[in-house]
């Protein structure tokens, strides 16, 4: 190649560079002034979660999921769906609007869309584990419940048991008494054989494919009982109550184990509780950011 015609060559590729250096830097400069308006959005996030407190989430999670802490955990859902997640979408919109049109800046922008995203994946598991932590909460009630309402139905059962013989119906409450104690016979061998062990998945099949199926032939076999006596009837009447809420019992027992291994899923230890943690996402994006500004510092 003649020297004119290097010397050309090498003019038009510096002028070259130097035109598309320009362009990103006016590309990039169209970028981080929208980016101002992003930040705000996403303060406006970490501030929500800061003031909800979300780091307590541990030690919340670490007590007993009783009423004690009903409360709390009822507060915590509600500002995640009407405060932080409504605050987060619009952060996230207004994120997936930033310009770019440069190679250089757009892949800037992909890096800071999927640091978004991955934010959004953290806040639906902070959701997911609160709300799971109701369920826990409102199951634990329900099993107190059924196993109050279980206690009052046997009491006043034996009453009305004592009240049938006090009226003579001697055979007929005989009879009721025998079926009973043949039904708790059944309950306390499947419970002794199958039961009796620290595997909840083993505990969920064996309630599901053996306990329930026997509570249910139960009542089905106390509904087709004739009975003319009346007091023997409401004695009939009172185990039926009493069957179901056993029944009630044993279904939220296969729900709380469906809850704890839910909750077995998630480690809030390593998910950001707070904004400044939250904010950590974008440390890719920052170095990023700094990368580019430095090349097109030195094409200048």
């Amino acid at each position: 190649m003649k020297r004119w015609l290097l010397i050309i060559t090498i003019a038009c590729l510096t002028l070259s560079l130097a035109a598309c250096s320009n362009k990103t830097q006016s590309d990039l400069k169209h970028f981080e002034k929208a980016k101002h308006e992003v930040d705000k959005e996403e303060r406006q996030v970490e501030k929500i979660m800061d003031d909800m407190r979300l780091n307590r989430l541990n030690e919340l999670s670490r007590s007993d999921l009783t009423d004690r802490n009903k409360t709390d955990f009822k507060q915590l859902e509600k500002d995640m769906d009407k405060k932080l997640m409504p605050a987060f979408e619009s952060y996230q919109n207004a994120a997936e609007q930033l310009p770019a049109e440069t190679k250089d800046v757009k892949a800037l922008r992909k890096t800071y869309i999927s640091e978004v995203n991955e934010q959004e994946k953290d806040l639906k598991a902070i959701r997911s584990f609160i709300h799971l932590c109701n369920a826990s909460i409102k199951a634990n009630e329900d099993i107190l419940n059924y196993t109050r309402l279980f206690e009052k139905n046997r009491a006043q059962l034996e009453k009305q048991v004592e009240t049938a013989r006090q009226a003579g119906e001697f055979d007929s409450i005989d009879k009721f008494i025998h079926k009973l104690k043949h039904h708790n016979k059944e309950l306390q061998q499947i419970a002794k054989k199958y039961l009796d062990t620290d595997d909840p998945a083993n505990t969920k099949t064996v309630i599901k494919d053996k306990v329930q199926p026997l509570i249910n032939r139960q009542i089905e076999e106390l509904n087709q009982a004739s009975v003319s006596e009346p007091n023997t009837a409401k004695a009939h009447q009172t185990a039926i109550e009493m069957y179901y809420s056993l029944q009630n019992y044993y279904e939220t027992r296969q729900k709380t184990i469906d809850v704890s291994n839910g909750l077995e899923r998630y480690d809030m230890n390593e998910t950001p509780l707070t904004g400044k943690e939250l904010d950590e996402a974008h440390k890719p994006f920052k170095r990023e950011l700094t990368d580019l500004k430095n090349k097109l510092h030195k094409n200048d």
